[in-house]
């Protein structure tokens, strides 16, 4: 199977997604539990910070690529790893 990718920020070549979604169907599997979501926030201080936010399992986090990559938040099942 080829190696599928997606580009949801470069600067250098001028693409910007706003909003994306990737299921186990768009990667050829049928895990359970897999999904890839970016979408911008809205309203206040956050409005138009970009979060792509991942579930693998019982991993679950969030990035924030517009603020240079950062993790903001993580949670393994029920339990947050964030504090």
């Amino acid at each position: 199977m080829a190696k599928k990718t997606w580009t949801l920020i470069d600067v250098d070549h001028d693409v910007y997604i706003d909003e994306l979604s990737i299921a186990p169907a768009d990667v050829g599997g049928s895990a359970a539990g897999f999904g890839v979501q970016k979408r911008t926030l809205r309203g206040g201080l956050r409005d138009g910070v970009d979060v792509v936010e991942v579930e693998a399992g019982a991993c679950r986090f969030t990035l924030v690529p517009t603020r240079g990559m950062g993790i903001w938040r993580v949670r393994f099942g029920d339990l947050p790893a964030n504090g």
